[in-house]
């Protein structure tokens, strides 16, 4: 999508700062660190554990068959994903661990630079897209920058329920 919008710019005259720009309207300018505590909320689920801006060092659920890592600024602008994040272990169990980096803090960004993002985004067992097959056709969904907009909470679901049943069959 960027590099699209990128050749359009160049295209029209216009140049980096011009893109710029338009990453900070949408969303995706690179954050800096904020004084809140947390970094990660492990596996939480709404009404129990810690909530976002409590310290959790957990880590993901080693013998969980699907990992999710998710990476956003989880201000009030961007909580409502953190929220529905943390029901996916509620309703898959053990299976699905979920890891919520919070990117306005130092140790969140951290990590985050070392993803190569750009903005923010999902990894489902390590990678960011992925290859929905529905009714026989075949998709590819990015799970980047804003839930709802980019990419429906429905696609993430499937690309869970897909990875789960390559668990079950045995397939990497």
């Amino acid at each position: 999508m960027f590099s699209m919008l990128w050749r359009n710019l160049r295209k029209a005259g216009r140049s980096k700062w011009a893109l710029l720009g338009v990453l900070a309207a949408v969303g995706c300018a690179r954050p800096g660190p904020s004084p809140q505590p947390s970094a990660t909320v492990a596996n939480a689920v709404p009404g129990k554990g810690a909530p976002s801006a409590e310290v959790s060092k957990a880590s993901p659920q080693p013998s969980a068959k699907v990992v999710i890592e998710a990476y956003y600024p989880f201000n009030e602008k961007h909580q409502f994903i953190a929220d529905y994040l943390k029901t996916l272990p509620q309703k898959y169990g053990p299976d699905v661990s979920v890891e919520l980096i919070d990117m306005e803090t130092e140790e969140g960004q951290a990590r985050w630079e070392k993803t190569g993002l750009s903005c923010g985004g999902v990894f489902v067992n390590g990678k960011t897209s992925a290859t929905l097959t529905e009714n026989g056709k075949s998709r590819k969904v990015k799970f980047l920058s804003r839930m709802d907009v980019q990419w429906q909470r429905s696609d993430l679901e499937k690309a869970i329920e897909q990875e789960l049943q390559r668990a079950k069959e045995g397939k990497p």
